[in-house]
C-alpha cells in the first residue's frame, strides 16, 4: 500500500531536515529529484546473491519503492523492502568482522509467508540452518502481523529469544540488532563484556564510551 502522504516526484524531505543528515541520504535524494516525474519509476531494484540469503535462486532481485524510503526518512512504518537491505547491510559487516552470526531473511521469516507457504518456510530454514553450523547467534527481524521485533537463538543454549518491542514501526528493532551486534564484537574483541541469563538474556558491555546492554525476553 503506497504511502498518501508520498508524491511522485515531490521532495521526500523539507530544506531544513536534508541539512542535518548524513551523505548517503543527501545523494540519494538529489538522485530522486533529478530524475523527471514522468519517468520516475516507482521503485529501485536490489540485486543480491544467493548466499546472502541462502535463497534457491540466483541472484535475486527485491525492490524498493520510494515510498518505501519516503517512510523511513520520515520514521513511518518500515517495509519489509528497507528490513531486508538493512538486514544485507548487517550481514556484510558481519563477514567484514568474523563475527559468528548468521542472518535469516525478514521476508521470509514473516507470518504472512507462514500462512502462505509453510513448507516453503521449513524448507529455507533447514538449509540456512545446515549453513549456520558454525554461528552462535542466528538473527532474524520478525513481523507476527502488525509489528516488527528482533529474534534471537543461541543454538549452543538450546534458545529462541525474542527482543522486546519499543514500537509498531520497525526502528527500535534495527537499533537493538545494532546494539547486540555492536557487543557481540565487543566480546568477540575480548574486551570486558557480560552475558547473563536469568530469565532474560542481558548483553552489557561499553560502546562509545558509554554502557550499553541490550536485553532480550524469553521466547520459549
Amino acid at each position: 500500500m503506497s504511502n498518501p502522504n508520498f508524491i511522485r516526484g515531490q521532495p521526500m524531505l523539507i530544506a531544513a531536515a536534508l541539512e542535518s543528515v548524513g551523505a548517503a541520504t543527501a545523494a540519494l535524494h538529489e538522485y530522486y529529484m533529478k530524475i523527471p516525474a514522468t519517468k520516475l519509476k516507482n521503485r529501485i531494484p536490489i540485486l543480491f546473491k544467493r548466499n546472502h540469503f541462502f535463497r534457491f535462486v540466483n541472484p535475486e532481485v527485491f525492490n524498493v519503492g520510494f515510498g518505501n524510503i519516503y517512510e523511513l526518512l520520515n520514521f513511518d512504518a518500515l517495509d519489509v523492502s528497507i528490513i531486508r537491505c538493512y538486514t544485507l547491510l548487517m550481514l556484510m559487516e558481519t563477514k567484514q568482522k568474523g563475527l559468528p552470526i548468521g542472518f535469516l531473511d525478514p521476508e521470509v521469516m514473516i507470518l504472512s509467508t507462514s500462512r502462505v507457504d509453510k513448507s516453503y518456510m521449513v524448507d529455507y530454514v533447514r538449509k540456512a540452518f545446515r549453513s549456520f553450523v558454525k554461528d552462535e547467534f542466528i538473527m532474524f527481524a520478525h513481523n507476527p502481523g502488525d509489528h516488527w521485533l528482533l529474534v534471537v537463538l543461541i543454538p549452543k543454549w538450546g534458545k529462541c529469544h525474542q527482543q522486546r518491542s519499543g514500537n509498531e514501526r520497525g526502528f527500535y528493532t534495527a537499533h537493538r540488532m545494532i546494539v547486540a551486534f555492536g557487543l557481540l564484537d565487543v566480546i568477540r574483541l575480548g574486551i570486558k563484556c557480560s552475558v547473563v541469563f536469568t530469565g532474560d538474556i542481558f548483553l552489557t558491555g561499553q560502546l562509545g564510551g558509554q554502557q550499553q546492554t541490550c536485553v532480550i525476553d524469553v521466547l520459549i
